[in-house]
Formats: C-alpha cells, structure tokens, sequence
C-alpha cells in the first residue's frame, strides 16, 4: 500500500427510532424479542448520510432531529477519495437511491448504508440490522400491517435533501404520510374490535390525539 494514500474513517451510526419500547412490547405484539428500531447512517469525509423518502441526504454527524446515535460501529477505513465518493453518492441518487424507490421493508436506510459501507470498507453492516424486516413479517401482527407499514416513509430532518418532502410527525419520529398513524391503529382496533390489546394503545393510542386534536 501507498504510505502516502489517504485513508479516511468510516462509520456506522446506528438509531433505535423506537426509542426503547420495541424492546419492551415487541415479545407482546410481535411474540419475538426486537431490541430496536433501527435507522443507520454512514459517517465519513465529515458528514452523516443517509437514506429515506426523499432519497440520499447529508449532515454533520448526529445533525438530525434525531439526535446522537445510540451506537456508534467503526467499519474501518478507506481509500476512497471524497471526491469519488460524492460521484458515487450523485449516481446512486439518481438511480436505486431515488426517493421514489424507497421502499420501508425491502429498500431502506439500512439497504444504503449496507450497500455503501461495502463500497466504502468491504464490510457489511451488522445482520441483526437487514435482517430485522424479515423478523417483523414473520409474525403474523406484522403481516396484518404490511399494507399500512408499506406506504410509511422514514425522513429524518435535518439533513439537505433534493426535491420536497411531506413530514408528519410523532414524538420526533417523522413519517411521510400524515393518516398513516390513524390507519395503523384503525387495522388493529378491527382486528380486536371487542379487546383491543392494551400494548396497542401504548405504542399507538397517542397517534388518534394527534390526528383528532383531543
């Protein structure tokens, strides 16, 4: 290797958007054990990036409202100028990484950053991250709310998107569809129309306040 190669550090920023509760009520709703949510974002040449409904977006580390990251992962290294990698990050931009294409189960933030620390290092990110859609929709709550969960969009603010984005909001966690929230509680609530489990109100009984204003 050249000594006078640069190498730049890269890590992965990892965010439980659950802020702990899927780790308490997921044996409940899910019956499996989830220790998060989670949201990842690669950091390197000084910024955070990541990918949500408005495609690939850009901040200083742990500039979005989500905050600082629960758990920081050192992938390694890389040669990558910073120069090839913002070509790189423009190409994906405009081709698999469109906001267009964003998909919550099967092309995420996860899938990105992914797909980029193996560009970036050689090294994947951790598998209890990718491997957490195909935990949720092996349970049988998670089939019923596939429909729904599909049109949600995850977008941290905070970072400099392309295009407009449409945000709402729950206790800072953002989603792209304002009447997602109430169709999530009105799945289950006619799934249990007579006992809706109590668990159910804990994680989304707050959405029907925010959308009624009661």
């Amino acid at each position: 290797m050249d000594k006078n190669t640069t190498q730049y550090n890269v890590q992965l920023y990892i965010y439980d958007l659950s802020r702990g509760m899927a780790r308490s009520l997921s044996p409940i709703m899910l019956g499996k054990q989830l220790d998060g949510i989670w949201h990842t974002a690669i950091v390197a040449y000084g910024d955070e990036f990541f990918f949500g409904g408005e495609g690939i977006s850009s901040c200083s580390p742990g500039g979005t409202m989500l905050g600082p990251p629960d758990t920081v992962v050192n992938l390694g290294e890389t040669e990558v100028t910073e120069e090839i990698f913002m070509e790189y990050l423009s190409s994906l931009g405009e081709s698999t990484y469109r906001g267009d294409r964003y998909r919550l189960f099967e092309h995420n933030c996860n899938t990105f950053t992914n797909e980029v620390a193996q560009f970036l290092t050689g090294r994947q990110i951790p598998s209890y991250i990718t491997d957490l859609p195909s935990e949720v929709l092996s349970t049988p709550f998670g089939q019923m709310l596939r429909p729904i969960l599909d049109s949600i969009h995850i977008a941290p603010p905070g970072g400099t998107q392309f295009g407009p984005i449409l945000r709402c909001w729950s206790d800072g966690i953002p989603f792209a569809i304002c009447d997602t929230r109430v169709q999530i509680l009105d799945s289950v609530l006619s799934r249990y129309p007579n006992d809706p489990p109590s668990t159910t109100f804990a994680v989304f009984g707050h959405f029907s306040q925010h959308a009624t204003g009661r």
